[in-house]
């Protein structure tokens, strides 16, 4: 593959419509291979609020796990990942990412609006 950049910093812009956030499990795959869970069931999937429209950081204040608003989004603005976003940083970056988000429970529907990766 050809070289590209190599970013010491990476960030996700995140939105998906979805009933009941807490049943969203999301990862962000590097095209190397490695990945990073963004979402892991928020609130002990207990968060009943509904859509995501965030930008993961890990310079973030709060984690994702921890945001559970009742008024949409539930989980909105900078947060922070499941797992450290920049694990992905300093190799090869050029290729194809890609975003797996699933719905743990049945019974709710959704799905991703835009998302991209920023990488600095």
């Amino acid at each position: 593959m050809p070289a590209g950049p190599v970013p010491s910093h990476i960030r996700l812009h995140f939105h998906v419509r979805h009933t009941w956030t807490g049943d969203l499990v999301a990862l962000v795959s590097h095209p190397e291979g490695d990945f990073v869970f963004l979402l892991d069931r928020p609130g002990d999937g207990l968060c009943s609020g509904d859509d995501v429209d965030c930008v993961f950081d890990d310079g973030a204040a709060h984690a994702a796990q921890d945001q559970c608003s009742a008024a949409p989004p539930a989980i909105g603005g900078e947060v922070r990942a499941v797992e450290v976003l920049d694990d992905l940083a300093g190799t090869n970056a050029a290729g194809q990412w890609t975003l797996w988000v699933w719905d743990d429970v049945a019974g709710d529907a959704g799905a991703v609006v835009r998302w991209c990766v920023e990488l600095r």
